[in-house]
């Protein structure tokens, strides 16, 4: 588990890349059950990716999730080959062929 607030990538092979200066350049995540979460905003629900393997790039700002990779905010959901998560722009981008997405109108939310 590596927790940065407000992120955390949960995984069972973490693997860790670090600058000269010990900072965390990388963190990368591989295997079954690999999970990303963070929740920057208190208003909105919690941002959740799972995937294969997921590359987390702190000083970017920016997560990489591969092999059918889905990302989830309260009841819109994403997914696609490759996902590309700006955290500081909350968006995100996919790569690799087919992408699903699913967003609910506001006035069908409760």
């Amino acid at each position: 588990k590596l927790t940065q607030d407000p992120s955390m990538v949960l995984t069972p092979t973490l693997t860790l890349y670090l600058d000269a200066n010990d900072n965390l350049n990388k963190a990368v995540g591989k295997g079954p059950g690999t999970l990303y979460q963070t929740h920057k905003e208190t208003q909105k629900p919690p941002f959740v990716a799972k995937a294969a393997e997921i590359q987390y790039f702190p000083a970017e700002s920016m997560a990489v999730f591969k092999g059918d990779a889905k990302a989830s905010q309260g009841e819109n959901s994403y997914s696609a080959p490759e996902i590309r998560y700006h955290i500081d722009k909350d968006s995100v981008l996919s790569y690799g062929g087919r992408v699903n997405l699913v967003i609910l109108p506001k006035s069908l939310k409760k």
